[in-house]
């Protein structure tokens, strides 16, 4: 949550620290592994937040989760 913003941390962060829920985050993806610098999957910002393309596999928790953070770089300036 070090990029979140003080809405999100403070949403997310007091039920997690005090394991009320359970979290994941998408990171692995079928073509390169866990190399974030060569992530494929990309995010568009729309109204009302962001639109995914790309895949993910090996998501630890991904079926029980309440919380799911997705690793993905900025279509639009490739951060």
């Amino acid at each position: 949550m070090a990029t979140g913003n003080e809405e999100q941390k403070m949403r997310f962060l007091p039920k997690s620290t005090q394991y009320h829920t359970i979290n994941c985050f998408c990171l692995t993806e079928p073509e390169n592994g866990s190399d974030a610098s060569g992530l494929k999957t990309n995010a568009v910002k729309v109204e009302g937040g962001w639109k995914l393309n790309g895949r993910k596999r090996w998501i630890g928790n991904g079926p029980i989760a309440d919380n799911i953070i997705v690793w993905a770089k900025n279509k639009d300036d490739g951060n």
